[in-house]
């Protein structure tokens, strides 16, 4: 089933708003209120990459437990790459959906590269092909998840790293522009697939997006209140620090490639802090039948010889 995905407006906010209101008619004697900085949890999952049955295992045991944490969790975040270039397959996209639907909390998603695919003989048609499947199945480009106190943006910019077919009614820093400016002096935490900065493998550094695509993403967060910038992309976990202060925190993948083991991240935000905790997903034994869907295929017993 399709997720659905809201903007939220915690049932506290018309009380706040009142009370803003009454302090502001004091007088000048007043008190000013104190300025909520947290504390806020939520978590980040990414990479998960649909279509070998041990991936759609790790992603369900992530998500099992996620919905058992001891804590309770403002969001969760999804960073890209839900799939391995086939989300123009139905199948697969339904698939990705029944499993994001297990999830319990509050739900975001910024599409990756793998997901809105430009291979094959016919790029743009299965360009096109992915962009109906993530829409029918997955949401927007584009999703935002508020609370009285923070406001969580999740958004496709691919585009703005690679020469991509234009996506008609949808200009990724255009729409985050508008999406800060709602925000006003709410905390902002901004999710995205592939980081804007350089990257480093195979013992070489490589280049980010183009320059004038970064500096004017750059410039546009730097115009709100916002705390980090949260992506996926490298398997692997890493952070960077920008001049304008604006940390870029890269989770690591629950797909395998490259040996990974799986996990997910824990943000916790206070004070004008953000740390995390990475939890890590326990394979299966090796000899363990897994059905495509990533559950445990039931096996008969084997019979001993006496």
């Amino acid at each position: 089933m399709k997720k659905t995905f809201f903007r939220f407006f915690g049932k506290f906010a018309f009380l706040l708003a009142l009370s803003a209101t009454i302090t502001g008619c004091m007088g000048p004697g007043a008190e000013k209120a104190a300025v909520v900085d947290g504390p806020i949890t939520f978590v980040q999952i990414s990479d998960t990459h649909h279509g070998k049955p041990i991936h759609q295992y790790r992603f369900r045991q992530a998500v099992d437990n996620i919905n058992n944490l001891p804590f309770e969790v403002t969001v969760v975040a999804h960073t890209g790459d839900f799939a391995s270039d086939q989300l123009y397959r139905e199948d697969r996209a339904a698939a990705i959906s029944n499993i994001l639907a297990g999830i319990k909390y509050p739900l975001i998603c910024a599409p990756g590269n793998h997901d809105l695919s430009y291979l094959g003989k016919e790029p743009e048609k299965r360009y096109a092909d992915c962009l109906e499947m993530y829409r029918k199945y997955i949401g927007e480009l584009g999703q935002v998840y508020e609370t009285d106190e923070a406001v969580f943006i999740a958004l496709y910019t691919e585009c703005l790293r690679r020469d991509l077919p234009v996506i008609e009614g949808y200009d990724p820093l255009k729409w985050l522009e508008s999406e800060i400016k709602k925000a006003g002096d709410k905390l902002i935490f901004v999710f995205t697939h592939t980081p804007d900065g350089t990257d480093f493998y195979n013992n070489k550094v490589h280049n980010g997006w183009p320059e004038e695509n970064r500096k004017a993403w750059r410039k546009i967060l730097a115009s709100g209140n916002v705390k980090g910038v949260f992506c996926g992309h490298y398997h692997r976990d890493e952070l960077q620090q920008n001049d304008d202060g604006i940390p870029v925190y890269v989770c690591s993948s629950i797909a395998n490639f490259w040996g990974r083991q799986a996990s997910f991240r824990i943000y916790h935000y206070e004070n004008g802090k953000v740390s995390y905790r990475s939890v890590y997903i326990e394979d299966p034994p090796r000899d363990t039948v897994i059905n495509p869907d990533g559950t445990i295929a039931e096996t008969e017993p084997v019979a001993v010889a006496e």
